[in-house]
């Protein structure tokens, strides 16, 4: 019979990714169905299911699906790490996104002014101002003119 690529995988991956109630296991489940059927994950498939599970808060799941997508050989772009990032400042977790965005930087990936404006954020949400000050200092350093959303 006829085998699905991976442009069909991903238009499911994708649309479950989409629902916001059950949308994160069911994209992982045909993630799963994707690689059962010996057709290649590559970094975008992982990242739909790793952006999902952030989107939710779960960072068991979230970090269960970086390790699977490591252990595939692929490598985070700057949309994982800002899944990754994301996660922590919807929990407000100002240190758990300063970790992150350091690795991302250490890695040699540039954030981009939405990111780094995330990051700030949930810094102060949190009460971190020094965190928040530490990317305010980086981002001037780097040349980023931070803008009203910044703050």
């Amino acid at each position: 019979g006829i085998k699905p690529a991976y442009s069909t995988y991903i238009m499911f991956i994708r649309n479950s990714a989409a629902d916001k109630n059950m949308g994160h296991d069911t994209a992982a489940s045909w993630h799963l169905k994707m690689t059962e059927a010996g057709v290649r994950p590559t970094v975008d498939s992982f990242n739909v299911v790793i952006t999902a599970y952030a989107r939710k808060g779960n960072q068991m799941a979230l970090f269960s699906w970086l390790e699977k997508m490591l252990n595939d050989g692929l490598e985070p772009t700057v949309e994982v790490y800002t899944s990754i990032i994301n996660s922590f400042a919807v929990l407000r977790d100002a240190y758990g996104a300063d970790e992150w965005m350091q690795r991302m930087v250490d890695k040699g990936l540039q954030p981009d002014i939405q990111l780094l404006s995330t990051l700030i954020k949930a810094c102060l949400r949190a009460d971190e101002v020094q965190v928040a000050m530490k990317w305010l200092d980086w981002m001037s350093v780097e040349g980023f003119k931070p803008g009203v959303n910044t703050y």
